[in-house]
């Protein structure tokens, strides 16, 4: 186990988060909430959607819209991190962090279903619902499903969350 930073700040401005958003490097991908929509999407970020996670292999940044300001989350295990100055204070804390482990996440690659061989379609689904799902990366029949790779961080022991690192395409594990 390794050790993990977190950084918190709240009551935060939207000028603000889009200032930190500007100095952090790495964030690869990002899950974003408005509303009722959820999507994955590749970076850059700003921090605009009501709440999400930005992410990379050095670091995590979180954020969401609650009663009428922002909070910011900063995750990772870079001893020598120092979080960009926010016009508010950033409280620290430390947490035991995992070797990291494989997360699957929902649906195959169309070419991977059967039939799909035959058709040109690019994306997963989850064929149970028929829904599309948009992850932003090259796939197909021989890498069908997405993996995101995470950290866990634990205080006490007890596991209070998980960093998320990177997302790929993954070949199924026959």
């Amino acid at each position: 186990m390794s050790e993990g930073y977190l950084f918190y700040s709240d009551g935060l401005e939207a000028k603000q988060c889009r200032e930190i958003f500007q100095t952090l490097d790495g964030l690869s991908y990002a899950v974003v909430q408005d509303g009722n929509s959820i999507a994955i999407v590749r970076g850059p970020f700003s921090g605009e959607a009501l709440s999400g996670q930005a992410f990379g292999k050095m670091l995590e940044a979180r954020w969401r819209f609650k009663e009428g300001a922002w909070e910011m989350l900063l995750i990772t295990e870079d001893k020598d991190f120092s979080p960009p100055a926010a016009g508010r204070p950033w409280q620290k804390s430390t947490a035991a962090v995992d070797e990291e482990q494989d997360i699957y996440l929902w649906g195959n690659h169309w070419q991977s279903l059967a039939g799909g061989a035959e058709t040109d379609l690019q994306g997963w689904v989850q064929a149970e619902v028929d829904a599309d799902l948009d992850y932003p990366l090259q796939g197909g029949a021989a890498k069908p499903l997405v993996v995101a790779a995470g950290r866990t961080y634990r205080q006490g022991g007890v596991p209070v969350l998980t960093r998320l690192v990177d997302l790929n395409a993954h070949k199924a594990v026959t």
